[in-house]
């Protein structure tokens, strides 16, 4: 694989989400007329699985969404990145509305919680709506990643507060953007990128 044009990657993800934010306010029907937008937070999630496997070399696999059973407990990990030995690297939690938990230790215990489990069992079933099940091998060295989306989803001072937290833990925290989704400004998206490029050995450009 050659270089990554990160800044390029970069921009295609801000367009997709424009693109997608603006189709949330499109009305469904004349007579219809909605309270609040559509949901966009598995339109960011397709959006970030794009983006990640467009800086990751070939072979790499993006799992958004899938239903993994543990002891009965049905776990929904946002993305797990898997590669082309079906080893899961990274586990990453996308968060589109940080507001609602000004201190995320609640949260990230159930991120520690919920990898802990799975790295118990090691081999997990990856079930899919509309795909076959995928078979994949996850350990305690899977990189896990918290990533609220914008600054508009949670006050500056509770990201950084969250991030001393976060990395407390072993997790790394990015807040990606600043602004909304029609029009984002890059924050940490960069640094996010760098640490996932590093962890798989690739070579990059801007």
């Amino acid at each position: 694989m050659g270089k990554i044009d990160l800044n390029a990657a970069i921009d295609s993800l801000k367009n997709y989400i424009s693109i997608k934010f603006e189709e949330t306010k499109n009305k469904v029907g004349n007579n219809i007329i909605r309270g609040h937008l559509r949901t966009l937070s598995t339109e960011i999630e397709d959006g970030m699985a794009l983006f990640l496997l467009e800086i990751l070399p070939k072979g790499y696999r993006a799992l958004v969404d899938c239903s993994v059973y543990v002891d009965g407990k049905n776990h929904r990990p946002d993305i797990l990145i898997i590669d082309s030995k079906n080893r899961v690297r990274f586990l990453i939690e996308v968060k589109t509305n940080m507001g609602w938990c000004r201190d995320a230790t609640n949260e990230l215990n159930k991120i520690i919680k919920k990898h802990n489990e799975m790295s118990s069992i090691g081999s997990l079933r990856c079930q899919f709506s509309n795909d076959s099940e995928i078979i994949v091998l996850y350990s305690n060295e899977v990189k896990i990643f918290l990533t609220p989306f914008t600054s508009g989803n949670c006050s500056i001072n509770n990201h950084i507060n969250n991030k001393v937290i976060a990395e407390e833990q072993g997790i790394s925290y990015y807040r990606l953007f600043n602004g909304w989704y029609s029009n984002l400004e890059s924050v940490e998206i960069e640094d996010f990128a760098n640490e996932i490029i590093e962890l798989v050995g690739n070579s990059i450009t801007h």
